[in-house]
């Protein structure tokens, strides 16, 4: 009787490019020939970039003295409604944070970012004392715990300076704060080159419901920035990721900082993809408030 190990390996470079994300990485652990034939399969460029970032986290040692934390607060969610959600409120959602969604294994999760993890902010107890070591690893608040995802209207600019400036309102969703605010912006790529934008000098305090764990916020708490100026300084205030699997690869970079001993707050390596700030370049503008929830055109 035939089995599926004995299909030649030009039927299967046709099959596993229909294998989703778990699929392909169970494929690799199967027989050496699979690990072998699995990165010449014309696989979705967005899937094989996320297969490569697991490859690559799973060989780090951080990686295993990560998971107790993470194993302690995972949870399950609706990974489909999530992103029905998403699309609800606009049309347009990045094949690689989709694909993440759907298909990432929960157990692999990278520096506590994941719509099963709470929106705690981890790194100040009570008495504004510091964290165990293991918890200031995930120094932050996990923004995409919230649930539904919310989707804000952001003003985005391609020049600094706002007498010249012409800002256009782009949706985005918040992702990450610890000090600087993480944006995963939806617009089109015409307007924003990149995908992922860390904002400096702002700051989100959400619905008191919002963000559990938090302290010295008063129940009243409103959604609102802190901005800056009314522009942001792009060259110092702004870093920008040319994919949502790219930062999270440098996320993941800056745990392994960390746990080497480098406890900054926010530094991440320079992204290599990007490029210095002149006139032409992206910038986002600061001053617009937080609760205001992106609405999609009728």
């Amino acid at each position: 009787m035939y089995t599926f190990n004995d299909l030649p390996n030009e039927l299967l470079l046709q099959i596993f490019p229909h294998f989703p994300l778990k699929s392909l990485i169970a494929a690799l652990g199967v027989r050496s020939l699979w690990r072998h034939l699995v990165p010449l399969a014309e696989i979705n460029p967005a899937r094989r970039g996320l297969l490569e970032l697991y490859l690559q986290i799973i060989a780090s040692p951080i990686f295993l003295q990560t998971r107790p934390w993470l194993l302690e607060r995972l949870r399950p969610f609706d990974r489909e409604a999530y992103i029905d959600s998403l699309l609800e409120q606009h049309n347009y959602l990045p094949e690689d944070f989709r694909i993440w969604i759907l298909e990432w294994p929960a157990k692999a999760v990278i520096a506590g970012c994941w719509p099963g993890l709470p929106t705690t902010y981890y790194g100040l107890d009570s008495e504004n004392k510091l964290m165990p070591r293991r918890d200031r690893l995930f120094r932050g608040c996990n923004w995409l715990g919230r649930q539904p995802p919310v989707l804000h209207a952001v003003e985005f600019s391609y020049i600094q300076n706002p007498k010249e400036a012409n800002p256009q309102d782009v949706p985005a969703l918040l992702v990450w704060e610890e000090y600087l605010m993480t944006w995963l912006v939806l617009g089109p790529k015409s307007l924003c080159s990149h995908g992922v934008y860390t904002v400096g000098d702002d700051e989100y305090y959400g619905d008191f419901e919002d963000r559990s764990g938090q302290e010295g916020l008063d129940e009243d708490t409103e959604p609102w920035f802190k901005p800056d100026g009314d522009y942001m300084d792009a060259e110092e205030g702004c870093t920008v990721y040319s994919s949502w699997t790219y930062w999270l690869l440098q996320r993941f970079h800056h745990l392994e900082s960390m746990e080497r001993g480098y406890d900054r707050m926010m530094e991440y390596p320079e992204p290599s993809e990007s490029r210095p700030w002149g006139d032409n370049d992206e910038g986002f503008h600061s001053q617009p408030r937080a609760d205001r929830v992106w609405k999609p055109k009728s």
